[in-house]
């Protein structure tokens, strides 16, 4: 069978070469175009809205049975944690995840520290969609209050 290849490409070197670079082309093109794919959906958000945070907890980021499956968007921390992480020593706020349902509202869980300053607070919302980041602030929006 290679016989006859062999001696079927000595009189079409041209038609065989020209393939081979066809191929080549093909091959390089394909790459171009998946591994910038590929870095896109391996990358993550960007961190302003974590910027004035001193610490951030995230959830389990790599999953499956071997622990080689990572995640493409932040693994989200369930709420009911935010109590726990607020009465950690050390730790004046926890705040859950942030939902946005429109582009008017807001939603948000605060858990603040027993030994937290009481009184109003400003709040900053920061977008850092894909188009330019844009912010906003309320001042006195919210409220501390002693409990009891």
């Amino acid at each position: 069978m290679l016989r006859l290849a062999l001696s079927s490409g000595r009189g079409r070197l041209g038609t065989f070469a020209g393939a081979l670079v066809a191929l080549i082309a093909s091959s390089a093109l394909v790459m171009a175009g998946g591994m910038p794919f590929e870095a896109a959906l391996r990358t993550q958000p960007p961190v302003e809205r974590y910027a004035g945070a001193a610490a951030v907890v995230t959830g389990q980021q790599i999953v499956g049975p071997d622990h080689d499956v990572p995640l493409g968007e932040r693994a989200r921390v369930s709420s009911g944690l935010i109590p726990r992480l607020a009465a950690v020593p050390g730790v004046r706020a926890a705040i859950g995840d942030v939902s946005v349902p429109d582009p008017t509202e807001v939603l948000f869980t605060v858990t603040v520290a027993a030994d937290a300053p009481t009184g109003a607070r400003t709040v900053t919302v920061t977008d850092p969609g894909p188009y330019g980041s844009a912010s906003g602030a309320c001042a006195g929006c919210l409220t501390v209050v002693a409990s009891g």
